[in-house]
């Protein structure tokens, strides 16, 4: 890691994917940082003219597993990923896969933590997908600025695969692959 908080910028053909990745430790425990790495994001995500913005940190900022929604990332960052029209929240933490599209938000939230002891999720009110038997999720970011999401199991198996349409996460188009 370069530093607490940065960015990657990726080019295939004509598609450019900005990746902020955010200290989600420290937005959850340093008041100081907090603000400061908010401002940047921030910031950063407003100079930035990518095709597809995808934001990444540890916590959740929405989950149907052991912990939840994080509240404060749901107060502080939700807004700023909104106001930028950023694709999709990638995170882990929680130890199973999901993908999550909240009406109130402008973006999906993918959680992709399936590397270690799994943890039991469920399906609430706005999942697409979740699964607790171990696993990882692949992006294919596409010029049309839509972003296909796949969760692979553990064994390789294809559990799940979705497009999703930026800038409302509600607007998708199913690709359902599930047995």
């Amino acid at each position: 890691m370069p530093a607490p908080y940065y960015t990657i910028s990726l080019t295939a053909g004509s598609t450019t994917v900005a990746v902020f990745v955010m200290d989600t430790d420290s937005l959850l425990t340093d008041r100081h940082n907090r603000f400061r790495q908010l401002r940047w994001l921030d910031s950063a995500l407003g100079r930035v003219s990518a095709t597809v913005k995808i934001v990444v940190g540890h916590h959740p900022l929405r989950s149907y597993g052991i912990y939840g929604d994080t509240r404060l990332l749901v107060r502080m960052l939700k807004p700023i990923l909104d106001r930028h029209d950023v694709a999709l929240y990638l995170c882990g933490h929680d130890h199973d896969l999901q993908l999550i599209l909240h009406p109130e938000d402008r973006f999906a939230c993918v959680v992709s933590g399936g590397g270690g002891k799994a943890r039991r999720t469920r399906y609430g009110a706005f999942t697409r997908f979740a699964w607790t038997g171990g696993g990882f999720a692949y992006l294919a970011c596409r010029p049309d600025r839509s972003v296909v999401v796949t969760f692979i199991g553990r064994t390789g198996r294809l559990l799940w695969c979705d497009t999703i349409q930026p800038p409302h996460a509600s607007h998708i188009r199913m690709n359902e692959h599930r047995q």
